[in-house]
């Protein structure tokens, strides 16, 4: 029988387009964007509150805790380095990515087991062809996991790091993904194909179970599927637009999950909030990268 949940929102703040949330143990806090305000955001949950780390001028796509303390971005055309010591609204580029394209911009990322970046792209026009996912690995080279995508989104690793699943938004599909040494598919195989079900698969992540939450766009919910694919639960929300989550908390027991605005689209009287829920799982830990700051020419 599957499940239903609930969630409450996490705090007062509302973004624009809410994504990304990563649980940065090292200070406590998640961390966050709101890609269309150009905001990297903390939520610390003793506080009950977010603050602003950085406010860009343009598209903040993600934010990856890097080994050396510092906070990775992703800007409109590659990765960046935001340096706690310097200046919060000028994050450096340091991984330049598709630039040549003002057809696309960066969009969702995540660490991979070896401390490598994956970030994906996105066609602006969502049309079919221009997004690809990459990867960046500990040399800084950037080698091209995958194209002919229109939305790269969501990404997770399963917990013995073997499968990378990945999500193409406007295909409706999550894809599990074997990768070789260099970060090239040897296998790929649909997970979960949404077909007309409603709502399309946004930000993911995967539980310490190996179950799959993927939040799904415009259906105002986010479901969990078992490893084998079979929807296990779902959790509904008071808006329409949830986009991406991500566990959080000292246990890694807490469920957040970011969200539109009415900017987007998105409806409901918290749209654009911070939600949390504990649902009975934990998360997995994601590594901090470990990839070159020094600057790094194209893929």
């Amino acid at each position: 029988m599957t499940r239903i949940l609930s969630a409450s929102p996490a705090d007062e703040l509302r973004c624009q387009l809410g994504e990304g949330p990563l649980w940065d143990a090292a200070s406590g806090r998640l961390l966050y964007v709101d890609i269309e305000a150009g905001r990297v955001l903390a939520h610390d949950p003793d506080a009950g509150s977010s603050r602003i780390l950085l406010d860009h001028d343009d598209f903040v796509t993600a934010v990856l805790p890097h080994a050396d303390g510092s906070l990775l971005v992703g800007l409109r055309d590659g990765l960046g380095v935001l340096d706690p010591t310097a200046s919060a609204h000028a994050p450096r580029l340091v991984t330049p990515l598709q630039a040549d394209d003002d057809r696309v911009r960066c969009n969702d990322a995540t660490v991979a087991p070896d401390g490598a970046v994956l970030i994906g792209t996105m066609d602006l026009e969502e049309e079919t062809g221009h997004g690809q996912l990459h990867r960046v690995d500990e040399h800084g080279a950037v080698q091209l996991v995958r194209d002919g995508l229109t939305v790269s989104n969501g990404l997770g690793f399963s917990p013995d790091g073997h499968l990378l699943y990945h999500a193409d938004t406007p295909s409706g599909r999550i894809d599990a993904l074997t990768l070789g040494a260099g970060g090239e598919v040897t296998d790929r195989r649909t997970f979960v194909d949404l077909g007309d079900e409603g709502g399309l698969p946004d930000g993911l992540t995967v539980d310490a179970e190996g179950a799959v939450w993927t939040a799904l766009w415009s259906a105002g919910v986010v479901r969990r599927y078992l490893p084998d694919g079979t929807l296990d639960a779902f959790v509904e929300f008071p808006v329409s637009h949830p986009t991406s989550c991500a566990f959080g908390g000292p246990d890694l027991d807490v469920l957040y999950v970011t969200t539109g605005g009415p900017e987007v689209g998105g409806e409901g009287d918290h749209a654009g909030a911070l939600f949390r829920l504990t649902p009975g799982v934990r998360g997995l830990a994601v590594p901090r990268a470990a990839i070159p700051l020094d600057p790094v020419t194209g893929s």
